[in-house]
């Protein structure tokens, strides 16, 4: 037992002074970036495509397929550029997350079978927080609604 209280301050040390970003850093996955919620209710039937220009780094989207294969299921899956899929349930209102991307101001073009729907502008509200923990590691997300 007397060894254990020898030791253990050392062990302890240890373990916090390998830690280069301080002792109580989580090791959550926590990217900077911006979402984009896109309200699709006014969109006419047929399919949809969106083209997204952040700060004229233009980044295309579309439906690619059912996510399953009996066309019962109401998801879908969104493929913008190299970003990873995206599988949404509601048809109504579509959530982008572009990471490492904090633009100004977030044009959407909006095309239905390859006919231009429109377009809109708005500037995303940004806050800037620490998710793991103080001292290590600013994230910056941003968020706007279209």
């Amino acid at each position: 037992m007397r060894r254990w209280t020898r030791t253990a301050p050392l062990v302890l040390l240890t373990l916090f002074a390998c830690d280069t970003q301080g002792p109580f850093c989580h090791k959550a996955y926590a990217p900077s970036g911006v979402s984009v919620h896109l309200d699709t209710t006014s969109w006419p039937d047929g399919e949809p495509r969106v083209v997204f220009d952040l700060d004229g780094a233009e980044v295309p989207c579309a439906i690619e397929a059912p996510a399953d294969t009996d066309g019962t299921s109401e998801a879908l899956w969104w493929t913008c550029g190299d970003a990873p899929d995206r599988r949404t349930r509601d048809r109504a209102v579509v959530e982008f997350f572009f990471e490492a991307h904090t633009p100004e101001e977030v044009l959407v073009t909006v095309f239905v079978d390859d006919v231009e729907f429109g377009t809109e502008a708005a500037s995303p509200t940004y806050e800037v927080d620490e998710p793991n923990g103080e001292g290590c590691g600013e994230r910056t997300a941003g968020e706007v609604h279209l």
